[in-house]
């Protein structure tokens, strides 16, 4: 382990690895629990989509954790903004700028608007807000998974971590 000589480069170096695993370690963490909830929260809200094909997770789907990215990251803080682009099987996928606003928030998020009819049977119908986001959050909080990636990693760079 190195030796530090003043607490301000002490304080300065915390922060870089800290920041490190936030957006590493911490941030798959937050995406792979953000994958899983969705799949409850968005996909379990109705049987199968009509108006579209489900991508399933992969790709451009919003459940691919490849889709949660930093919106903000730096001075011990990390905030995660879902980027999955709309569904170019979707009929008005040019209409919605903000995917998951407008599934977290429900029908007119954002000015944004479903556009398909909706199904006879209430199982296609998905215009409703499902806040897989705040479900994630709330998930994370229960599980602590977000800590103990922070620990896991930093732990990885020499620091004991209790």
């Amino acid at each position: 382990m190195a030796t530090v000589k003043s607490l301000e480069v002490l304080k300065q170096t915390l922060s870089l690895l800290i920041d490190s695993a936030l957006g590493t370690d911490v941030l798959d963490a937050v995406a792979e629990k953000g994958s899983e909830v969705g799949r409850i929260v968005v996909y379990g809200a109705y049987s199968y989509p009509t108006a579209y094909e489900r991508r399933g997770g992969s790709g451009g789907s919003l459940l691919n954790p490849e889709n949660f990215v930093a919106s903000h990251l730096g001075d011990g803080e990390l905030h995660v903004k879902n980027i999955a682009p709309a569904n170019e099987r979707y009929p008005s996928a040019s209409n919605v700028y903000d995917l998951a606003l407008l599934v977290e928030e429900g029908d007119g998020a954002g000015m944004q608007r479903y556009t398909y009819k909706p199904s006879k049977d209430a199982s296609g119908d998905f215009r409703e807000p499902r806040p897989f986001m705040a479900e994630t959050a709330s998930e994370l909080s229960k599980t602590k998974e977000h800590i103990k990636a922070m620990k896991r990693a930093l732990k990885s760079y020499g620091l004991k971590v209790k």
